[in-house]
């Protein structure tokens, strides 16, 4: 099992390899002023010497998820394509997807609920937790035993939705940027799940940030900020934590 969470700015894109070696992305990151799918995520799936993508699932058809689209598909062959169902027929849609080279990809639009199957093991899926105005707001990666919840939202009442529908411990909790300080959902939630790790791209006011989380929760943080692209590796029942801070790669064995 190998998860990588990409350097996006205040933009989110996540890969996920699975133990049964179907790979899969969330998001492709804007196209201006730089391509973000060029120069950060194509990189990536060269160097792990990746040709095709299972799955990709664009959380909205905002720039920031959609933009790197284009370039996705220029480099990599993509088996399918999943979006946001309210996003099907508008201008957004046309915008992106009308001129793609997509003739070898199947669309499929998700809705809150619908679960993504990885080969025909159950435990190998992903479940779209909660969807607003067509945006993807989180959703639940599982592998087996490992289950990460990767958000994309961080208003309250995501945090309140989890709160009363999680009945599950996660292994590996991804945050968003956070306009606004933590607030008292956000807090429950988080004493409530308790994450092994937590992943975020906090790019303001960091180190209060940091703080806020640390006299919540137990759990360890790593800000991408501080380290770069992060990546997880699960291996002899251990997590190895790769970092890319100053272009330097440091390890360690959890």
């Amino acid at each position: 099992s190998k998860i990588v969470f990409f350097d996006m700015g205040r933009d989110n894109a996540c890969f996920v390899s699975f133990a049964n070696r179907a790979h899969f992305l969330v998001n492709t990151g804007r196209n201006f002023p730089n391509d973000q799918a060029y120069w950060i995520i194509r990189p990536f799936l060269m160097g792990s010497g990746l040709k095709s993508l299972d799955g990709l699932l664009v959380t909205s058809l905002k720039s920031a998820a959609a933009g790197g689209l284009t370039t996705i598909l220029d480099h990599v062959k993509v088996g399918r394509i999943w979006v946001p169902k309210e996003s099907l027929g508008s201008k957004e849609w046309h915008r992106y997807f009308t001129p793609l080279p997509i003739k070898k990809s199947t669309i499929e639009s998700v809705s809150e609920g619908d679960r993504l199957q990885f080969g025909a093991a159950n435990e190998i899926e992903v479940e779209i937790m909660a969807v607003e105005k067509g945006v993807i707001t989180a959703l639940l990666i599982q592998d087996r035993f490992t289950k990460l919840l990767y958000l994309t939202s961080s208003k309250p009442k995501v945090f309140q939705m989890l709160s009363d529908r999680m009945t599950f411990p996660v292994n590996i909790l991804y945050l968003p940027h956070h306009d606004m300080s933590v607030s008292d959902e956000e807090r429950q939630f988080l004493r409530m799940a308790q994450p092994k790790y937590i992943v975020s791209n906090q790019r303001a006011e960091e180190a209060l940030f940091s703080d806020e989380i640390k006299l919540i929760t137990n759990s360890e943080l790593l800000l991408i900020h501080e380290l770069g692209a992060i990546g997880f590796e699960f291996w002899n029942g251990k997590w190895k934590i790769k970092s890319y801070a100053s272009r330097k790669e440091k390890m360690k064995l959890i």
